[in-house]
């Protein structure tokens, strides 16, 4: 009985192979490969290839990956398939403004970082830049020095790294380097979009001053539509007394 069963298990798959690149015929490691309808799945080696048991009955292969558009190709009766990814233009455009306000895409750039858009940091409707940030950026501490009118912000992303020294973030607003106080009196409305480069590359960037990681702030510039766009929304904050000697 146990070899009847193995013999009918062997003739209910049938084995599939194959190799898989990107437009320009470089072969694509890490991609998913899954027979549709099934959770029967596996991924590409070094040498974009693979190998997959399929199910008898199963037509077609559902291939995906990072950076390209998710595709189905049926499986040929020989078993052998020959499979090109096709680019998503979605990912290439996606860029961030590096040093010197040079645009560069996220692979190029090479370092830790996060990026955060005008909506992130407004969803809450904090009162300065700083307060945004608290909770959105995962290893950021801020900590308000001062309070008041003007209020002071030390932001250490990297740890306590010297025990004497200066731990505190760089800050670069519009490609100009600016102290971190100034993030108590910037608009959270007026940012356009916020990166935060956590490792220690982005020294590479803005010489030393960038070890203990950066903070670039781009802010919004005026658009060529020639519609005027208003946003309204206010913040208040109330602080009482504790002592009056």
């Amino acid at each position: 009985m146990l070899m009847f069963c193995g013999a009918l298990t062997f003739a209910q798959e049938r084995t599939v192979s194959g190799t898989v690149s990107d437009n320009f015929g470089n072969p694509l490691p890490g991609v998913s490969v899954q027979v549709k309808g099934t959770n029967v799945g596996t991924t590409t080696g070094d040498a974009g290839i693979f190998t997959l048991s399929v199910p008898r009955g199963s037509t077609t292969l559902v291939l995906s990956a990072v950076g390209h558009l998710n595709q189905e190709f049926p499986i040929p009766a020989s078993g052998n398939i020959l499979a090109r990814l096709e680019s998503n233009p979605a990912s290439l455009e996606a860029v961030v403004i590096s040093a010197q306000g040079l645009r560069t895409s996220v692979k190029a750039q090479g370092v830790a970082q996060t990026q955060l858009s005008a909506e992130q940091l407004t969803n809450s409707r904090p009162v300065n830049v700083a307060s945004a940030l608290s909770g959105k950026v995962a290893g950021l501490q801020v900590s308000a020095v001062s309070s008041g009118v003007n209020p002071s912000y030390r932001l250490v992303l990297r740890g306590m790294r010297s025990l004497r020294g200066n731990n505190n973030a760089l800050v670069v607003l519009d490609n100009v380097i600016v102290p971190s106080s100034i993030l108590g009196n910037l608009n959270p409305a007026d940012i356009e979009n916020l990166t935060v480069l956590n490792g220690g590359n982005a020294a590479a960037l803005y010489g030393s001053e960038g070890s203990n990681g950066a903070l670039i702030i781009t802010t919004k510039k005026g658009s060529f539509d020639g519609k005027l766009n208003v946003l309204v929304y206010q913040t208040i904050t109330v602080e009482v007394v504790a002592n009056m000697n």
